[in-house]
């Protein structure tokens, strides 16, 4: 039940391991929560201190809440639970959804790129969403740049878009992005987030975004990434990344992707490159 796993993420904090390893160890939400009750030394000292706190009536209340503001919860053994998304090491347990959860079930793939778009790139993406027709679901954020119009020329060519958030569901990140979110949903997109709604965004959040962003697709596109470009982070999570193709290798715009490059990383021509890329992905999955 919802209850329980909300009950973990106050107990042990949105992303824990240590839920990971309860979840695996017993088998069920229900379950470690039960094990904890009667053995709190499986947690260690630390833990066990705050997780006592947190009463299971504070975890019904919580998800009470949740539902008044109209949030969709898609736990890790729901049916709408991306299957790739669940083999990564870390998973979350559950996932806060707003719009339409089905698109999980799609064929996902995860774009990404810089906020400091270049114009080569801003030509780019148009071309390659519309090339897509449809065969993928996209997986991305509305950071400036490049994301952000990879959202919006997804939604031209009708092609669903699901965004992860760095936050909460009730936060708005990035500044202005409010917008693009209100006209995201209206067109049939989604909304996910490990984050409960009221968590800001934070470091530690982008961070545990990048394990989401990379795991819940078999492929991941990078369009464009400098040398500390959040897309290398999700690009090293992903079963599968590739690259579009510098339109300079002098560019600081694109050091990151020379460098992923030359580390043995394959580049994207064109929808062949992508079909290649899930045959790769399912062939390492399927030894998981």
């Amino acid at each position: 039940m919802e209850k329980y796993y909300i009950w973990l993420i106050l107990a042990f904090g949105e992303g824990s391991p240590d839920i990971t390893r309860l979840l695996r160890d017993h088998g069920s939400a229900e379950n470690a929560y039960e094990a904890f009750r009667e053995n709190r030394v499986l947690v260690g000292a630390e833990n066990a201190m705050k997780a006592g706190q947190i009463t299971l009536e504070k975890a019904e209340k919580t998800l009470a809440d949740i539902r008044k503001l109209g949030i969709q919860t898609v736990t890790i053994d729901s049916a709408d639970y991306p299957e790739t998304l669940r083999k990564i090491e870390n998973p979350p347990c559950m996932l806060f959804a707003s719009g339409n959860t089905k698109l999980l079930r799609n064929r996902l793939l995860t774009v990404v790129g810089s906020r400091a778009m270049t114009d080569y790139t801003q030509f780019a993406i148009p071309k390659i969403i519309s090339d897509f027709g449809g065969r993928y679901t996209i997986v991305g954020t509305l950071s400036e740049g490049c994301d952000q119009m990879t959202c919006m020329s997804a939604v031209k060519y009708n092609t669903p878009f699901i965004e992860v958030m760095p936050c909460g569901l009730s936060q708005t990140y990035p500044t202005g992005s409010r917008t693009v979110r209100r006209f995201l949903l209206e067109n049939g997109g989604l909304l996910i987030s490990e984050c409960l709604p009221k968590t800001r965004s934070s470091p530690l959040v982008f961070n545990r975004r990048s394990r989401i962003l990379g795991g819940i697709s078999k492929v991941t596109l990078v369009l464009q990434a400098g040398a500390e470009s959040g897309a290398l982070a999700t690009a090293e999570q992903s079963p599968e990344p590739l690259f579009l193709p510098p339109h300079s290798v002098f560019e600081k715009e694109y050091v990151g992707t020379v460098s992923a490059i030359r580390k043995g990383c394959r580049l994207f021509f064109g929808m062949a490159d992508i079909e290649t890329a899930f045959e790769l992905a399912d062939s390492k999955l399927a030894g998981k």
